[in-house]
């Protein structure tokens, strides 16, 4: 009786290893391989009016720069993400938040990196599209155009 209760622990213990060995390797291949863990270009469209009522623009506001946009009817809080590549500054959207309803809220994120400030001075400035596509952004430096002053 006793060799019978040792072997259902052995079998038990077995079984529980297994599984979770076979979920690791699930899940590690997930997200070795899936689309949202290795895609080069960012998942959103600027053109998505989920994402944003109003596109990405840069901003100049007191001899500041910032990166402004309002969110879409469909919206939970994001931040945009950048990188520099071939003398650009590229903004993209890799991912989004399932939490938070920030319909319609402007969005603002001052630059201080002074490379990013000279591409944007350069124009420089772009928006990549789920396909890779360059989209410039555009840079409004007349204060009275500025997104903020845009809210309804």
């Amino acid at each position: 009786m006793h060799s019978n209760k040792k072997s259902n622990y052995i079998t038990l213990l077995v079984f529980i290893i297994a599984t979770t060995l076979i979920t690791t390797i699930f899940f590690a291949f997930f997200f070795l391989f899936s689309n949202y863990s290795h895609n080069k270009h960012g998942n959103f469209s600027i053109n998505d009016s989920r994402i944003f009522t109003q596109p990405p623009a840069i901003v100049l506001r007191d001899n500041n720069y910032f990166i402004e946009f309002k969110y879409g009817k469909n919206s939970f809080y994001f931040d945009i993400a950048s990188k520099i590549q071939d003398n650009k500054i590229i903004f993209y959207l890799p991912v989004t938040t399932s939490s938070g309803n920030m319909h319609g809220k402007l969005h603002s994120d001052k630059i201080t990196d002074p490379i990013i400030i000279s591409l944007i001075e350069q124009g420089q400035v772009f928006w990549e599209e789920p396909n890779g596509k360059l989209i410039p952004i555009m840079i409004i430096t007349n204060p009275v155009k500025t997104l903020q002053n845009n809210i309804q």
